[in-house]
This record gives C-alpha cells, sequence and structure tokens, in this order.
C-alpha cells in the first residue's frame, strides 16, 4: 500500500518572502521546502545578499545537501545561506571546504554557479544499495559533519515503459514497487510545444495525489501546471499561446532526511533520494 504524504513545491525568487509571511501566504514553514529548495534552484549574487561563508561563524552556517542516487550513478548538489534569511546566500569562502565520501570514496565537489562559489555539485558511479553518504563543513582544523543513509531502491510497476497521455484522460495512475510513505513527490523535467509552434524547456515540482494502492496525476492539474511553467519562460505574457504538448521525464524521487552536527544553523538540510524515471508523452489537443 502506498500512503499519501506532502510533496516539495519550488520556491521561486519572487516567492521567497512568503516563507517570512506564513499567515499571508498559507501553508506551513519546511526548511527544506522553503530556503534550502529555493537556493538550490540557482539564487545568484545578483538577487540576493551574498556573504563570504568565512565572515559567519559556524551557528550562523545552513548547509543545504541533497545526495541522488539513480539508475548507476549519484549525484551530490550543495548550497550554503546564512540562518532563516533567505535573501542572504553565503559563498564558501576559499579558506573553508565542503567534502562528502560514499562508501569510503570522496567525491569532489565542483562550483556549478558560474565562479559565484554558490551551488557545488559533484557524481559518482556507484550502484549500491542504501549507501551511506558523509558530509564534511571545514575550517581549519575543524569538521562539522553531516550524513544520511539513502532510501532503498524502488521501481514502477506499471505503467511500463514510456506512456502516450492524452489531456482527455483525466488522470494516469502509477503503481510503486514499495511503500513511500515516507517521502515521495516528482520532478518533470519539461520538453514542451506552444500551439503557436514556439517551445521552452524548464523544471519544476509536481505533487502527486493517492488513488488506493497507487498514485495519480490529474491532467487538468498537470495542464495548469505546463501552462503557468509556460507563461514563467515567456516574461509572464498574458498572450502566451496554450501548451500543445511536451516530453516529460518524471522523476519519482522517495527522500529520507539526515543529520547535521548541532554547531551548525538548525536551519541546515540534508537529504538522501532514490529517483526513477518515467517518460510521458503529454498531449494537451486531444
Amino acid at each position: 500500500m502506498i500512503f499519501s504524504t506532502n510533496s516539495l513545491r519550488a520556491v521561486s525568487v519572487s516567492g521567497l518572502a512568503c516563507v517570512l509571511l506564513l499567515t499571508a501566504c498559507g501553508g506551513s514553514y519546511d526548511s527544506f521546502d522553503g530556503i534550502a529548495k529555493g537556493f538550490a534552484e540557482g539564487i545568484s549574487c545578483g538577487l540576493t545578499n551574498c556573504k563570504e561563508s568565512a565572515e559567519l561563524s559556524p551557528g550562523e552556517i545552513a548547509i543545504d545537501v541533497n545526495v541522488t542516487q539513480k539508475m548507476n550513478g549519484i549525484s551530490v548538489t550543495a548550497t550554503l545561506h546564512k540562518s532563516l534569511n533567505v535573501f542572504t546566500a553565503v559563498r564558501l569562502s576559499h579558506t573553508d571546504s565542503m567534502t562528502v565520501s560514499l562508501n569510503g570514496r570522496n567525491i569532489p565537489l565542483s562550483d556549478i554557479s558560474q565562479g559565484e562559489r554558490l551551488k557545488f555539485s559533484g557524481l559518482l558511479a556507484d550502484n549500491s544499495t542504501q549507501a551511506l553518504a558523509n558530509i564534511q563543513f571545514q575550517r581549519g582544523n575543524e569538521y562539522f559533519p553531516a550524513s544520511v543513509t539513502l532510501p532503498a531502491p524502488f521501481s514502477i510497476l506499471s505503467p511500463s515503459g514510456p506512456v502516450n497521455l492524452n489531456r482527455s484522460a483525466g488522470k494516469l495512475r502509477v503503481q510503486l514497487s514499495r511503500d513511500v510513505s515516507n517521502g515521495v513527490y516528482i520532478s518533470l523535467s519539461l520538453q514542451c510545444r506552444r500551439t503557436d509552434g514556439s517551445s521552452f524547456t524548464d523544471i519544476t515540482d509536481f505533487n502527486p495525489k493517492l488513488d488506493n494502492d497507487a498514485y495519480r496525476i490529474d491532467t487538468a492539474e498537470l495542464d495548469s501546471v505546463l501552462n503557468e511553467r509556460s507563461r514563467t519562460k515567456n516574461n509572464q505574457k498574458p498572450e502566451t499561446a496554450a501548451v500543445a504538448n511536451c516530453d516529460i521525464d518524471m522523476d519519482w524521487t522517495n527522500y529520507v532526511r539526515g543529520n547535521v552536527s548541532n554547531a551548525l544553523n538548525k536551519y541546515s538540510s540534508v537529504r538522501g533520494q532514490y529517483a526513477v524515471t518515467q517518460r510521458v508523452y503529454y498531449d494537451a489537443r486531444a
């Protein structure tokens, strides 16, 4: 049996203030859903304050790490931010460092923020089951550890293979091979065409619903999300043409939370994830 769970929602730059104004915005606060997810999606120093990590005490620094196993590889992404201040990103100073080890092997983390030292990533070929990831933030001879054990593997039982999904179908039911009630969300990698012949690509999250022993994706809700992302990618122009069809890679992701040193800021987060991909060909016109 698959149980209901709250999925993650990405936080856009324009919506970050909502984390601080929960009463006005609605919903409950979650440290990863709000701050970490927003920073992980590429906030730059042109949009926020930036501090050097060396200027802050360890207790002011929140570390946010995702360790994701997908097929035969494990990827790691890491960012820093200052406490609950959603408008202050933290650059990793040259005098500080972050390292990640998996099964006794170190993963070198490379800056993927175009030299801004805001987001770091690494990749390791590994098909082990429930690997233990150890993350270290180091300052001089001081080490501030975090760790997480990756979730057990799972697969998509049905539907098998690529899926042709028409808007008129109403829903898509997906059965997974094991219970993922401790946390699941879907990340959508989109390649979409509009009815006027233009196109866009994007990555966003989607919230599946529980449908007895399966998860359900309602096509009306999916269509709404696709058109919202289309308008966003087109500078919110009201005349943006409707989405016609999309090639979608749906990453069904089970996540667990790990432990972070109490010496770092309490709004730190480390997550272990296992993901499987489902290819969906969506047609809004049929």
